[in-house]
């Protein structure tokens, strides 16, 4: 459906949420695709694979390794970006942790703790930043922000989301159709905030 492509160039900060975003931008006439992951060999595998689902027949995705915690490496993500796109159209901020292991909370490891706010709230913070300023020198663009990692016993519909349900939700975001989506939160929670689990 045309009301769904996108057609720019996009910056995918992944983890296996933003591997199935890659491959429905391929899809949905992105141009070019830079995924980057703490996980480089993933990354690079992710972003080829997505040249077989590509649409669009100048399609490029590169892939770099990039620790989300770390100004310096965020900033030259963003600067590989530019560098090779000459432009940033949208940016899928999909990295995001658990705990490394469930536990009552009195027992909870600081150290596990500090490891998940630094991925799941710095992240969001440095990679925004960086990207921001890149953009503020182009025309307007869209900024989404996605962090994962709902509980399954949470979950309204007793499972977790599926990678390829977020990918649709960032499509959308990122697509026309979403052109009066702003300032709000779309919120993908199979309804837990609205009623009990099923």
């Amino acid at each position: 459906m045309a009301q769904f492509q996108v057609n720019g160039f996009a910056i995918v900060a992944a983890g296996g949420v933003g591997k199935e975003v890659v491959f429905s931008f391929a899809e949905a006439g992105a141009k070019g695709i830079l995924l980057a992951d703490i996980e480089y060999e993933a990354a690079t595998k992710a972003a080829e694979a997505s040249k077989s689902l590509a649409t669009d027949t100048d399609y490029r995705s590169l892939a770099i390794k990039v620790d989300v915690v770390d100004a310096q490496s965020v900033q030259r993500m963003v600067d590989l970006a530019i560098k090779e796109f000459g432009r940033i159209d949208y940016c899928i901020n999909a990295a995001g942790v658990d705990v490394a292991e469930y536990v009552p909370f009195d027992e909870t490891d600081p150290d596990d703790y500090d490891r998940i706010l630094g991925i799941n709230t710095k992240n969001m913070f440095l990679v925004c930043r960086a990207v921001a300023k890149a953009m503020k020198q182009q025309e307007p663009a869209k900024v989404t922000l996605n962090r994962h990692g709902i509980l399954e016993k949470l979950a309204a519909v007793k499972r977790p989301l599926e990678p390829d349900e977020v990918a649709s939700a960032c499509l959308y975001l990122c697509s026309p159709s979403a052109v009066y989506y702003n300032g709000a939160t779309l919120t993908l929670d199979s309804g837990i905030l609205v009623g009990p689990t099923l």
